[in-house]
């Protein structure tokens, strides 16, 4: 993963971003370094300015997303964020890790979640991989039908 530190008003934000493909070249990156730097001649304020936009805009989203979270259940949490991330990413493989941080929820909650989830027949575990049987049914899951 790549870490972008940001201060503002005494405060450090930590801005990650995570590769979900490989990239096909590091040009890119030390293009972008060469950009960000201040004493290079290919310094662009322009470039900055963009990156901390898209940065607020990402942090806005994940702070509206957590604030949603905070009311449900951790079946709830975990299930919408399964769905979430298989439908957006379908072939990369999910850790159980990266599920709980994503939901706010440990590990170890994520894995007995999908245990259950399993043996309800929601979703089907390969390994470290899953499969999402019925997105609908398992968005619209009540905390009574898992037990």
């Amino acid at each position: 993963p790549s870490l972008v530190g940001w201060r503002r008003n005494g405060r450090t934000f930590v801005y990650q971003a995570q590769w979900i493909k490989d990239p096909i070249t590091r040009e890119p990156v030390r293009t972008f370094v060469d950009q960000t730097d201040q004493t290079s001649p290919h310094f662009n304020p322009e470039l900055i300015k963009n990156m901390a936009s898209m940065m607020a805009r990402d942090l806005g989203k994940a702070e509206l997303r957590m604030a949603g979270l905070l009311d449900k259940t951790a079946h709830k949490r975990i299930s919408e964020s399964l769905v979430y991330l298989k439908l957006k990413h379908p072939d990369y493989v999910w850790t159980r890790k990266e599920i709980g941080e994503y939901s706010g929820r440990t590990f170890e909650t994520v894995a007995l979640v999908m245990t259950v989830l399993e043996k309800k027949n929601l979703i089907e575990k390969h390994g470290r991989d899953f499969k999402i049987l019925d997105p609908n049914k398992l968005l619209t899951l009540q905390e009574e039908d898992l037990h």
